[in-house]
């Protein structure tokens, strides 16, 4: 099948919809579909491999981005005649609408998180005129179905996402880190991998930042790295300098490969993210096949990243001192000993949520296309 896929942004940064998309057009090539992809952001072509498939970025004047993005989707649905298109972003599905307005191509919608708090009509008539939705979570789907009444349940799909099995595994502290970090062989390492941003501010490092204040009583050597870049920098630096942990947290900026991602999950010796509104939490899945005990909030997609506690603690996201309670018992080491095991974190992750697991979910979706569908996780 000619598939067309309309994206965000697939090589300009690391992020969870980046990543997602990235799954998302490995499945398709393994399962012999032919793609072209058009992203709005990218500026430039960084694929190592650029004769998979065709890739279309826009403009590097950001005026002409848009209008430059919307004419290569059109121009690409003509030339190319695909029989679907998926569209990598709520936000791009008006687009994808008009043009099955024009041709009478098919299309499904990518739905990650926060961005189906609050719909406009615009995107919301985007969404009705969708095929397929397709949501990382029930999470993500239950905030859909509360913003959107009109639509059926049976259209939303769930596909959890996946990771990179062949990055992502067990290893020994890097100690080119150790160095830049100034981090000794007894300290006990704390990570959260997020995007730092003032608007958002759901990932709640603000609460760990807290809980690491209770926690070095007992804990002197213990270090808290949160990994990322955003507008909200300095509103942590201040909040840091304000509890008195200047020495104890550290800003290590952005992450801008898998490679890096790795290289601190290994560093680390708790991945802990304990978010309010994740749609799911690609970093957490990552961290666990890094085979590092996860704690993650218990308000939103975390709980199914974390198989529902199965493969980590979950805490209230709100309280600091049942965070710092459930940091305390996996450095005493009082959790269940498999969720200390990085073989069997690393294994049960990959049996869970896999790539091949991932592209099985897809290829049933695209399959029945034509079909009707059932709720739920296929």
């Amino acid at each position: 099948m000619k598939i067309l896929l309309l994206i965000p942004d697939l090589t300009s940064g690391r992020g969870g919809i980046q990543a997602y998309c990235n799954s998302f057009i490995k499945a398709l090539l393994s399962l012999k579909h032919e793609i072209a992809v058009i992203s709005l952001n990218d500026n430039t072509d960084t694929r190592h491999n650029k004769s998979e498939y065709p890739f279309f970025y826009s403009s590097r004047c950001r005026f002409f981005r848009k209008p430059s993005f919307i004419l290569r989707s059109i121009i690409e649905a003509l030339r190319f005649r695909p029989s679907l298109i998926i569209c990598g972003h709520l936000n791009l599905a008006p687009l994808a609408l008009l043009i099955k307005k024009l041709f009478g191509i098919r299309y499904f919608t990518i739905i990650y998180g926060i961005e189906v708090k609050r719909i406009d009509k615009l995107k919301l008539r985007g969404l009705a005129g969708s095929e397929n939705i397709i949501s990382l979570s029930n999470f993500t789907k239950k905030m859909l179905m509360d913003n959107s009444k009109f639509l059926a349940e049976s259209r939303v799909h769930i596909v959890e996402p996946t990771f990179d099995e062949h990055i992502f595994k067990p290893g020994p502290k890097p100690a080119y880190l150790m160095d830049k970090h100034n981090i000794r062989d007894t300290d006990i390492v704390l990570l959260t991998i997020a995007r730092l941003s003032a608007k958002e501010k759901y990932k709640g490092y603000d609460e760990v930042i807290k809980a690491l204040g209770l926690l070095r009583k007992d804990y002197p050597g213990m270090k808290y790295i949160i990994a990322g870049s955003g507008d909200d920098s300095g509103r942590i630096a201040s909040l840091i300098e304000e509890e008195g942990l200047k020495d104890a947290v550290i800003l290590a900026g952005y992450i801008s490969s898998e490679k890096q991602a790795l290289d601190y999950y290994r560093l680390s010796d708790i991945f802990v993210m304990p978010s309010k509104a994740e749609g799911f939490g690609i970093v957490f899945l990552e961290a666990l096949a890094c085979g590092k005990p996860v704690i993650a909030g218990n308000a939103d997609g975390s709980v199914e990243a974390l198989m529902r506690g199965a493969l980590g603690q979950l805490v209230n996201p709100y309280d600091h001192i049942e965070i710092s309670k459930a940091i305390s018992r996996v450095v005493r080491q009082e959790i269940a000993p498999n969720l200390l095991s990085p073989n069997y974190l690393n294994k049960e992750v990959k049996n869970e949520f896999g790539y091949n697991v991932f592209t099985g979910r897809i290829g049933r979706i695209i399959e029945n296309l034509y079909s009707k569908h059932t709720v739920g996780k296929l």
